[in-house]
């Protein structure tokens, strides 16, 4: 999807502010909070907060099986599709220093606007939940019946279904993230969703 899409699609689907960066993205390899390497492609996530345990910033240094479930699986998406780095705002904004947080906030526009996919977490109600079909949660099955010797398989709900149920759309904040990036990857309980400016949605 994101080959096609930086292939054949034209200055709608691409960064249009190229020389900017967030102060800090998650390392996915060495897995920890750096300042942004000068020059490099970072992909950034949507999710439902939930409820806050302890400091996300010194956890995510410390022990990565600690860390919520939709954290790691989006860790491990960011790796699979070729990329290092990932923006997270709980994790990569700095939560003690008042006027960095607010002066990062600023930029959250141009932040969703120039990764080069938001995944976007539309299953569950906190970032404990996963991704589904990434790691330990698995996707909701398609129905399927066999009938003399044929095997009859259901369509998946239609993925807008699927986000306008979950509680991730219920939030103003990730609204606007969604709608500020220019390629999406949903992870739905049923499905995996790419959305980019260009219409292009399977």
């Amino acid at each position: 999807w994101l080959s096609c899409c930086n292939d054949r699609h034209g200055r709608g689907c691409k960064s249009p502010l190229r020389s900017f960066k967030p102060d800090n993205v998650i390392d996915c390899v060495s897995r920890s909070v750096v300042l942004t390497p000068p020059g490099s492609d970072y992909i950034a996530l949507s999710y439902v907060w939930g409820k806050p345990h302890g400091n996300s910033q010194d956890l995510l240094i410390s022990d990565f099986q600690k860390l919520p479930a939709t954290i790691r699986d989006a860790i491990a998406v960011v790796l699979a599709l070729g990329y290092r780095y990932l923006w997270i705002d709980r994790y990569c904004i700095e939560q003690t220093d008042s006027l960095a947080r607010n002066l990062q906030i600023q930029q959250m526009g141009n932040i969703y606007n120039n990764a080069s996919v938001t995944i976007i977490a539309a299953a569950g109600s906190s970032p404990y939940y996963g991704l589904p079909g990434v790691s330990q949660m698995p996707r909701i099955a398609q129905p399927r019946e066999t009938i003399l010797g044929s095997t009859i398989v259901g369509f998946p709900d239609h993925p807008r279904e699927s986000i306008q149920n979950s509680v991730w759309n219920t939030r103003a904040w990730t609204y606007q993230e969604a709608l500020l990036s220019r390629r999406r990857l949903i992870f739905s309980e049923q499905q995996v969703y790419f959305e980019c400016q260009k219409s292009c949605r399977e």
